[in-house]
């Protein structure tokens, strides 16, 4: 069930992620952050009384604040690098920094790696360097620059961190450790973008229609992959979640066109050879 439901949730957030980062093509990465985590708070506010929740303890009010803090910072992160470089090729970086770090969080919590998860690491690791592989007729100033993927690379960071923190909740709090993280990314994302941009306003209509359905899924994602956390091991469900991309460059392939050489295609195909290995061994 672990699995079932972080796969589903990795659908639909991957989705999610594509349309925040069309929205942050025509907007800044702070004001499409503010609007997608204050949309979906209003309806997880509104989900949350409809769930049981019998005992809310402070780990998990404070595992979702900081997991909230994490997303924020993921989330700008990730529309950051979107604006700055290719999508297909982006999100899968995202995806094996976010999968990666919680496996090695629990090694060192003294659970060992199988030898199969070990391989899926270093196919990982080998995927990373063929997705970033650049045509060589492409000039400096083009393609992926090196900024986008430090960026790509510091949003997996965050959202391994707020896997983490959401895994240490309780299921008998039902969805009010994710209002505490909803909140507080909302809030930080929106003063960000009021002192950084002076406002959180979207530029027209079809960039707020993106960013709220964004929002709205990206809810749906997130409360599929709290119960993932708290009902089975983490790494599986970070793992299992972290195939997102393929959703993502799924959309970027059929609205953008986006075309990716030979060597890209066995990166991103690799990627998806890892996380199988790491997550079900």
């Amino acid at each position: 069930m672990t699995a079932l439901l972080a796969f589903v949730a990795a659908m639909i957030g991957g989705s999610s992620d594509f349309g925040g980062g069309m929205a942050s093509r025509s907007s800044t990465p702070l004001r499409v952050t503010a609007w997608v985590q204050l949309a979906g708070l209003i309806i997880l506010l509104i989900a949350t009384w409809f769930v049981h929740a019998p005992a809310i303890s402070t780990i998990d009010l404070v595992g979702g604040a900081f997991a909230g803090l994490a997303v924020s910072l993921s989330f700008v992160a990730f529309y950051g690098a979107l604006d700055r470089g290719q999508m297909s090729l982006l999100t899968p970086v995202v995806a094996i920094v976010g999968a990666v770090v919680p496996v090695v969080v629990e090694l060192a919590r003294g659970r060992g790696l199988s030898a199969a998860q070990s391989a899926g690491m270093l196919v990982a690791l080998v995927a990373i360097v063929l997705v970033v592989q650049r045509s060589p007729d492409v000039a400096d100033n083009q393609g992926t620059p090196v900024r986008a993927l430090g960026l790509a690379a510091l949003s997996g960071f965050g959202f391994s961190f707020f896997f983490l923190a959401l895994g240490e909740t309780s299921p008998d709090a039902g969805l009010w450790p994710l209002v505490v993280t909803r909140s507080v990314s909302g809030l930080t994302a929106a003063m960000l973008a009021l002192v950084v941009t002076g406002g959180i306003d979207m530029p027209n209509t079809r960039s707020r229609k993106l960013v709220v359905v964004s929002g709205i899924g990206d809810v749906a994602a997130m409360t599929l992959l709290l119960l993932a956390l708290q009902r089975g091991p983490i790494a599986v469900a970070t793992v299992v979640v972290s195939i997102y991309p393929i959703a993502t460059v799924a959309w970027a392939r059929v609205v953008l066109g986006e075309q990716l050489r030979s060597v890209q295609w066995a990166g991103i195909a690799l990627v998806f050879v890892a996380l199988p290995l790491i997550a079900f061994a």
